[in-house]
């Protein structure tokens, strides 16, 4: 099913970084694997400084979150939760 959708089209770095981007509020931040490195003693020897910049409007972020969340409290989750009893 996914196949129709575009699944197989989006890695899932790229899946990662949209997911982050509506999570910042529309703020995208190329994704990376190394935040910080430190010495023996502690010390920060190299920090990852993104490049952030704005994607999209904050208004559209909230809109996506408020649809994806609303699966999980109203739509084909919530069924599921009420069979099993979680809710």
């Amino acid at each position: 099913p996914s196949l129709a959708l575009g699944g197989c089209e989006v890695t899932p770095m790229e899946l990662a970084a949209s997911y982050s981007t509506i999570a910042a509020g529309g703020i995208y931040s190329h994704p990376h694997l190394v935040t910080r490195v430190k010495d023996r003693n502690g010390t920060t020897i190299f920090r990852h400084k993104g490049h952030r910049r704005v994607a999209v409007a904050e208004v559209a972020c909230k809109e996506v979150h408020k649809m994806l969340r609303s699966v999980v409290t109203r739509g084909t989750v919530r069924a599921i939760h009420v069979f099993f009893g979680k809710i």
